[in-house]
């Protein structure tokens, strides 16, 4: 009886929207809304050439570390979780991908604070190249110096004055800077471990909660993308002079409290490390483009510190941020 009912219960599609939205990014992926057997909507992410069975692999980690920080008290007190949501990999070079809902992309956030305050979304380029017009001379060393000068004369307050803009209240504000801080604890954590790369203001979000999560992983177990030579990410995770300004600054309480955050589940997970290593190990012949070799294992290893004591682990990842 309990089989029958859970079978009448399964949602099933019912039919497929014909309207599309389709992004004028590379890839040109786009939304579909498939109807459920229940009359609700579910919006999905339709991409092609590219191959999400990494990406699937990405949610099962952040599921494993979900469960993990719910079952220790402290962390489960702090609601510490990654954001997650479905991928469907429909072929090696096509899948689905599960739409967070309430949810912005970090460019998006810039670019309503600036076309809030009249302010051009591309304000630090034009700048560097009214300071040169021979911009595109310039040496590399040279460029990175011209944008350090360019990043100094600007606040970089975008991100932290948009969520307080979108705040009804004092209240509803403290508490959404409060859960980016958590959230950016987790994923700052998760991607050292991970080796998450070709992070950029498309693939970092934020929710209408506060909470800051990351999308797209094409790049992981440090297999960065690289320019000229160099290797595009170089940091151990994504921690911005704006994401500072959003907590408050390096001296607030909420800073530190994203410093033990992060070292504290940073240690949890760790000690949980093989079970971290046995779901990449499953993978190895499966033929995802980052998870081929023992190399790959080898770094999400390294990342744990196992040859050091667990004090000793928690001075190195807290000597990272």
């Amino acid at each position: 009886m309990q089989h029958q009912q859970q079978r009448h219960q399964l949602v099933r599609i019912a039919r497929i929207k014909q309207h599309v939205r389709v992004f004028k990014s590379k890839q040109r992926p786009r939304t579909i809304t498939i109807v459920g057997s229940n009359g609700v909507e579910y919006q999905f992410l339709l991409k092609g050439h590219e191959d999400l069975r990494q990406d699937e692999r990405a949610m099962q980690f952040f599921k494993l570390v979900n469960t993990l920080l719910g079952k220790d008290e402290e962390c489960a007190r702090d609601h510490l979780k990654i954001v997650t949501y479905s991928v469907v990999p429909l072929s090696p070079n096509t899948g689905l991908i599960g739409w967070v809902l309430h949810s912005d992309t970090f460019h998006e956030l810039v670019r309503e604070y600036r076309e809030w305050k009249g302010i051009p979304i591309n304000q630090e380029s034009a700048m560097m190249r009214d300071m040169t017009p021979f911009f595109e001379l310039l040496t590399l060393m040279q460029k990175v110096e011209l944008l350090q000068t360019v990043l100094a004369r600007t606040d970089g307050m975008d991100m932290r004055n948009i969520l307080w803009r979108r705040s009804p209240n004092t209240e509803k504000w403290l508490l959404r800077r409060l859960e980016f801080t958590r959230s950016l604890a987790v994923m700052s954590m998760v991607g050292h471990i991970l080796g998450i790369g070709d992070r950029h203001n498309d693939n970092i979000m934020v929710d209408h909660a506060g909470h800051l999560f990351h999308i797209d992983f094409g790049h992981i177990l440090g297999n960065a993308e690289k320019w000229k030579g160099f290797k595009r990410d170089r940091a151990p995770f994504v921690l911005t002079p704006e994401f500072v300004y959003v907590m408050g600054g390096k001296d607030s309480d909420n800073f530190r409290r994203f410093c033990e955050v992060a070292c504290r589940a940073y240690v949890l997970i760790r000690g949980k490390n093989q079970t971290f290593v046995n779901l990449f190990s499953m993978m190895l012949h499966t033929d995802i483009p980052e998870i081929r070799s023992e190399d790959d294992l080898a770094y999400l290893q390294a990342a744990f510190h196992l040859d050091m004591s667990e004090a000793e682990a928690y001075d190195v990842f807290a000597k990272l941020i």
